[in-house]
């Protein structure tokens, strides 16, 4: 018999082979010593390694399946099998194997990495930080779980996280030029243009001739304005790959900006042309055009698209452009033809559902948010093999409803709960972490879980018989506008003893003013612009004699206070007792002990409104994305009796202020107010 440190000799030197690229010489060595020992786990898996590099997957997985029955406690097997299967574009196979490694080394850090990647590619962003984050606590120091823990917030829309993680990830390594790229995206969309250009920059120098760097850099120099060097740049990413269409589509938008309409629709014209040019390369282009350049421009690009391909998604663009445009009525029939020609495409049929109800139209909107439940890319989302409820009688079911979108809509999805408990065996609500207690405490007989704990969420699913999205229920709550009010008042409650800890702690400092609670700028990344006020726009109402004024205002808005405070004398106190981005019960309270809430629409308006606060909302007549849910033209809200809607009356023209003409009104309305006596407050 051979003895061991003859085949460990040939083992070694069969690796050797392998790493310096000598496939065959490698080959050869690992099959002698498979000739010693048949079975040896080592050699199966180094073969199946060179049959996965030389594109024989099958060979490949058969040898690693011999592999593991020959060793089944060896993590690096089902690892390498992962990654065989993972480049054959097989995910779940590969998922299943990547999982098989860890339960033989849970601590095994390539697989909790290219697990963790794997899942953010197929977009199960919140399974995939949990592995990244396992990572990071076993390597603090993992550079590219940090950097991948950034993709995860990206693709979620959380770029606060994302510009964190992709921070760290440079600190850990300042040479990685895919962390500069992402950072450089990240700024962009924060508009911070400035340090966009610097982070691109800073990957062309590590990464030369990389053409969709240069692409991206006249891209955020046609954000910052600088629509002459963002010409410049699109043409040297055209000079580094001439064929890339989607550089030439850059290059047309840059041109539009600069007003040269003739080298725009050369260089449009030349993308059309190009043979890897696709209508969505068009779409994605038209999102950037319409940012920097409005809807207008955009509805061009998105007919270039749909002139190319006869697309669902080009007609739903061009009937949200014109929705920005503010010119609601002619969107309709886009979302209607884009219906007709991609019926099961559910898209188009939920926007034209926003847009009925944004018309207030809403016994004809319900209905169309339903082609969601069947569209099988939305079931995916969802954890689990649980169906939709699609109306069967749920008197005797649990059934499970999850809220959808951010924490404002989270509040007025929470009006449908009572009818939803009302009519099931059990019912189950899936919603923000920080909802959780204030929902618990609103709706005693309801079970609340947050869709961060994996575990618990999970569980509840496990234990439904159906799941539905809550805005699916509203058609049974509020079929139409004119259903009344869903509260008394209040829809939620706040904590009573913090809210009276907090009224006598303001009333001290108001020493007989009236307290007015005040937020005027939105994080949201795709829309917060557009509804953002300047605190100095507030300053004609802000009379100090009669009213004190307390911060709303989430994130950093302290240094803002201290200098408007400083060339006004008007102070805004902010409470450090209160940090509404991780702890919402004190939010909530602090919110209910005031006599007036005046805010835009952000996250305060909606906590306001739903304890019953008076609430005064300041909104734009236009801006990206129209926010359904404060419809179009009232002055009421038929979610929260207390909140009044004070409304630009005309769309301001380019590079004005959206905002004077609605704070001539709020002062006005002020001035009513401070004029007669508070309404007794009911008990917290």
């Amino acid at each position: 018999m051979t003895s061991d440190s003859s085949l460990q000799h040939l083992l070694e030197a069969g690796v050797r082979q392998h790493q310096a690229g000598n496939l065959a010489d490698a080959e050869q060595l690992y099959h002698q010593a498979l000739e010693q020992d048949p079975s040896q786990p080592d050699a199966l898996n180094l073969l199946g390694v060179i049959a996965e590099q030389r594109g024989d997957l099958e060979q490949a997985l058969a040898l690693f399946d011999r592999a593991i029955t020959a060793a089944p406690k060896l993590a690096i097997i089902p690892f390498n099998k992962g990654n065989a299967l993972r480049d054959a574009g097989r995910a779940q196979e590969a998922q299943a194997a990547y999982e098989a490694a860890l339960a033989c080394d849970p601590g095994f850090h390539d697989a909790l990495l290219n697990l963790g990647v794997l899942l953010q590619e197929e977009g199960q962003t919140k399974l995939a930080l949990e592995h990244f984050n396992t990572l990071i606590r076993l390597n603090p120091n993992h550079h590219q779980a940090h950097y991948n823990i950034g993709k995860c917030f990206q693709a979620r829309g959380n770029i606060d996280n994302a510009f964190s993680a992709f921070e760290t990830a440079l600190t850990l390594n300042p040479n990685d030029h895919d962390a500069h790229f992402a950072i450089a995206n990240v700024c962009s969309d924060m508009a911070r243009y400035n340090d966009a250009i610097d982070h691109i920059k800073t990957a062309i120098k590590l990464k030369p001739n990389w053409s969709e760097a240069f692409g991206a850099l006249g891209i955020f120099l046609l954000r910052a304005g600088q629509y002459q060097d963002a010409i410049t740049a699109c043409q040297n990413a055209i000079d580094f790959d001439p064929d890339k269409s989607t550089l030439k589509i850059a290059l047309g938008i840059a041109h539009l900006a600069a007003g040269d309409e003739q080298n725009a629709t050369n260089a449009l014209s030349l993308a059309t042309k190009n043979a890897d040019t696709t209508a969505e390369d068009f779409i994605r282009f038209a999102d950037i055009a319409s940012g920097a350049l409005g809807p207008q421009q955009a509805i061009k690009i998105l007919e270039l698209s749909y002139s190319l391909e006869r697309t669902a998604t080009a007609l739903s663009h061009i009937g949200v452009a014109l929705q920005n445009m503010d010119l609601h009525s002619m969107a309709g029939p886009y979302y209607e033809a884009a219906m007709t020609l991609e019926p099961d495409d559910s898209r188009a049929s939920t926007a034209l559902g926003f847009l009925k109800l944004f018309l207030g139209q809403l016994d004809d909107g319900w209905p169309h948010l339903n082609a969601r439940l069947s569209d099988e890319s939305v079931f995916k989302s969802r954890r689990g093999k649980t169906e939709f409820w699609l109306g069967q009688d749920p008197s005797t079911k649990t059934i499970l409803v999850f809220f959808t979108d951010g924490l404002g809509e989270h509040i007025i999805q929470s009006a449908f709960v009572r009818y939803i408990a009302d009519q099931t065996e059990h019912c189950i609500v899936e919603c923000s972490r920080r909802l959780v207690p204030i929902l618990q405490r609103s709706f005693p007989d309801v079970e609340f879980v947050s869709g961060y704990d994996r575990t618990g969420a999970n569980d509840a699913l496990e234990r439904a018989d159906y799941q539905v999205p809550a805005l699916n229920m509203a058609r049974h709550v509020r079929p139409k506008i004119e259903t009344t009010s869903l509260g008394n008042g209040s829809l939620l409650k706040a904590d009573p003893e913090l809210v009276r800890a907090y009224r006598e702690k303001y009333e001290k400092q108001a020493d007989g003013r009236k307290l007015v609670g005040l937020s005027w700028i939105s994080g949201n990344t795709k829309i917060g612009k557009y509804k953002t006020l300047e605190l100095n726009a507030l300053k004609p109402l802000l009379d100090t004699e009669a009213m004190c004024f307390v911060n709303l205002q989430y994130g950093v808005a302290t240094s803002v206070i201290d200098e408007f405070s400083k060339e006004t004398g008007i102070e805004i106190y902010t409470d450090p007792t209160v940090d509404q981005l991780s702890d919402l019960e004190h939010f909530f309270a602090q919110v209910a002990a005031l006599d007036l809430v005046i805010t835009i629409s952000n996250s305060a308006a909606h906590v306001a409104g739903s304890l019953g606060v008076p609430t005064w909302i300041i909104l734009p007549r236009q801006g990206i994305g129209p926010l359904w849910f404060w419809f179009l033209d009232r002055e009421d809200s038929p979610w929260y009796p207390s909140v009044q809607l004070f409304r630009q009356k005309s769309t301001p023209l380019p590079g004005q202020d959206w905002w004077p003409e609605v704070i001539d009104e709020v002062a006005g309305a002020l001035s009513d107010w401070l004029a007669k006596p508070l309404a007794s407050r009911p008990d917290p």
